[in-house]
């Protein structure tokens, strides 16, 4: 979030701490307050205008985001990768070199975790992607992670 902030005309909240509870083992920031309602919440009573209002700006923060460039695939501070096809039952996956070793991750988790002659065709699939630009994004998008 701070290189949101630092990077981009984004508002994000400040941070003021992070860690990972001992407890819980659960990752807890310590942000500002943001004055505003979750968009999940009032979605559906907007209007199509100020949904539309709504969607060209995250169109805009989106091309704001991929505007940083990376040198690797991973988190933004050089670790792992964090999705539901990268669980810790399965190992941990990344940071990633490049597109090829990410690909090669996909692969991986997509056999560790499932079967089907699906597994081998999206496989294929996978491996055809090629010279793409490492760019930011975010990594948990969800009208619930959107203040209005």
């Amino acid at each position: 979030m701070r290189l949101v902030r630092d990077k981009t005309t984004i508002p994000v909240p400040k941070i003021y701490n992070a860690y990972t509870d001992s407890d819980s083992g659960h990752v807890c920031i310590v942000m500002e307050f943001i004055e505003g309602d979750c968009l999940a919440d009032v979605w559906g009573k907007l209007d199509d205008s100020q949904k539309e209002d709504v969607i060209e700006q995250l169109r805009g923060f989106f091309a704001q985001l991929r505007e940083i460039k990376g040198s690797f695939i991973g988190s933004v501070d050089g670790t792992a990768c964090e999705d539901q096809l990268f669980t810790d039952e399965i190992g941990a996956y990344g940071p990633y070199k490049d597109e090829a070793s990410f690909n090669e991750g996909i692969i991986t988790a997509l056999k560790n975790t499932s079967t089907g002659s699906w597994v081998n065709t999206v496989s294929d699939m996978v491996l055809a992607l090629k010279n793409h630009v490492i760019v930011t994004t975010h990594g948990d998008f969800s009208p619930r992670n959107i203040i209005v």
